[in-house]
């Protein structure tokens, strides 16, 4: 539980609402990731691979990285569902980057849902239909790389669904014309 209320404490948390954080211990037993400086790409690894055999996603998130994409088109071509909230900036460079007709043809099959929030996400998660992974920003505005909470818990599972269903709220679904 150190583990978890040091993460805590060196993060911003303030869009996690107030009954969530009053419940913080559904992630009791989550393992913190740390990024050395032997090993820079260790979290973005350890996020990539605890995705690969999921089958439902559901995503937060404020930070783009090109894997992403490649690794969602991979997911969604094995039969994975996928709803993600993104930042307008996000979705941009996401279609940008991506094969347009092909996230276009699983918004059509709903396979995938992606919604757009506005406002400021302070939060990078995801919730699968086995692990919870959870990075948040630093006290200075800026995305920590280099720490991220992990854990195969039914109740950080659950937890995470709420705090991606509060999320939710306010968010514009992307539909694509007829």
């Amino acid at each position: 539980m150190t583990e978890l209320k040091d993460f805590l404490v060196k993060h911003d948390t303030t869009t996690i609402p107030e009954h969530l954080l009053l419940r913080i211990g559904a992630l009791k037993g989550a393992s913190l990731i740390k990024t050395g400086t032997s090993e820079l790409g260790k979290v973005h690894e350890t996020f990539i691979n605890v995705l690969l055999n999921s089958k439902k996603i559901l995503g937060i998130s404020p930070i783009f990285h090109k894997d992403f994409v490649d690794v969602f088109g991979h997911l969604l071509n094995q039969g994975c569902t996928a709803e993600l909230i993104l930042t307008p900036e996000v979705l941009n460079k996401t279609l940008g980057s991506a094969d347009a007709q092909l996230f276009q043809k699983y918004l059509i099959e709903e396979k995938l849902k992606i919604f757009v929030k506005e406002s400021n996400l302070k939060v990078a998660l995801t919730v699968s239909d086995r692990i919870f992974s959870l990075g948040l920003f630093d006290l200075n505005g800026e995305y920590d790389y280099t720490e991220d909470l992990i854990s195969k818990n039914p109740e950080a599972i659950v937890w995470g669904e709420e705090l991606f269903r509060q999320t939710m709220e306010g968010s514009k679904r992307l539909l694509l014309p007829k």
